[in-house]
């Protein structure tokens, strides 16, 4: 994976099997990315482990996504103003344009590391 200041690298992994009652949705629908980063302070800290849907159809504004552009990763708030939709870092420094960036899922969990 590609990484840029100001963006927060995902790791993802395989597999990591967790009861769907602790997760309030299918685990089959779920995945789980560690945050490598701390492009969206205050709200995900470096190494955090953010479990995620793999909906995406529902996105509302302010919604934390995972985003791809080719192998690249990141995690940034859906934005939407009018037609133009935009991802923002958790410091409002670092956005960019919806159209080069697949959404690939919503955090719905964060899990802290200590």
């Amino acid at each position: 994976m590609v990484v840029k200041k100001g963006v927060l690298k995902l790791k993802v992994y395989d597999r990591i099997p967790i009861a769907s009652r602790l997760l309030a949705m299918s685990s089959f629908e779920a995945f789980c990315v560690q945050a490598n980063g701390h492009g969206m302070l205050p709200e995900i800290r470096h190494k955090d482990m953010l479990i995620c849907t793999l909906e995406v159809g529902k996105l509302q504004n302010h919604d934390i996504v995972v985003i791809r552009k080719n192998n690249e990763l990141s995690c940034k708030y859906y934005t939407k103003v009018g037609k133009n939709v935009f991802y923002v870092s958790g410091d409002h420094r670092v956005m960019v344009e919806g159209k080069h960036w697949e959404v690939i899922g919503i955090v719905k969990q964060i899990l802290r590391t200590l």
